[in-house]
């Protein structure tokens, strides 16, 4: 995905076609190059790759005003399980929706985004409902808390310290949080919300466990989604979305 990064930006249309392995600073660039009146919501790390921003749903200081990132992308382009090369018309709405904001490392390759008016149209994020892309964390919620340790010595010692500092504060903080909705961001995987064994049996019933705390109600979609595009479960990852088809021939 590295070597992926090219960004084509047609200010005629307001619209660029952005590579997965582009980062968000080059596209921040490229634009600026373009225009100095537009822009695009995104995050305010300008390392971070477009293709992993978006897949999670791509947050950043724009968001009360014009939404996620994924609320203004058009059209993708990636490749299947078989190897095809699909955009947003070939893929049908319901992947395009998966993978804006679903992780799309469950369903295929992203390739490349289709971002949408540099100065997009829409609402604030209250007025987005939850549905209306994989990324649930938007009508009715208030804040998202951020739990963060940094540390520069080595050694297994140190890092479980640092951890489990973030796991001491998390769990001090869990009563003054709102029982609804209670969730987790999909970009700041945490694998102690629970893993799965991507080969093994049950895997729908331990990726529920993680996949309800990241996307709330849309996870079942995403589960048909996945049933439907990848049956035999290729792409997959320790919280990648379950195939219930898969482990039905496990069993």
């Amino acid at each position: 995905m590295f070597k992926l990064r090219s960004i084509e930006i047609d200010m005629e249309t307001e619209t660029a076609w952005v590579e997965a392995g582009a980062t968000l600073g080059e596209v921040y660039y490229r634009i600026d190059e373009k225009c100095k009146t537009h822009a695009f919501p995104a995050g305010v790390c300008p390392t971070v790759g477009v293709g992993g921003h978006i897949c999670g749903g791509g947050y950043g200081n724009m968001m009360r005003k014009y939404g996620l990132s994924v609320d203004n992308v058009i059209d993708a382009q990636m490749f299947d399980e078989q190897g095809r090369l699909l955009d947003r018309k070939s893929m049908g709405e319901d992947l395009f929706w998966a993978i804006n904001g679903g992780g799309g490392a469950s369903f295929g390759v992203v390739l490349a985004y289709k971002q949408f008016q540099f100065n997009p149209y829409g609402g604030r994020m209250a007025k987005i409902p939850s549905t209306a892309t994989p990324f649930p964390h938007q009508a009715a919620n208030l804040w998202k808390i951020q739990y963060l340790a940094n540390w520069n010595k080595p050694g297994k010692e140190v890092a479980d310290h640092h951890i489990n500092l973030t796991r001491k504060l998390h769990k001090y903080m869990t009563p003054f949080v709102s029982k609804n909705p209670r969730g987790a961001f999909f970009n700041y995987r945490d694998l102690d919300l629970g893993i799965k064994n991507c080969n093994g049996k049950n895997s729908y019933a331990k990726g529920r466990v993680y996949g309800v705390k990241y996307f709330k109600d849309n996870f079942n979609r995403l589960v048909q989604i996945k049933t439907k595009v990848d049956p035999h479960n290729f792409f997959r990852n320790e919280q990648s979305i379950p195939a219930p088809t898969y482990q039905k021939l496990l069993e």
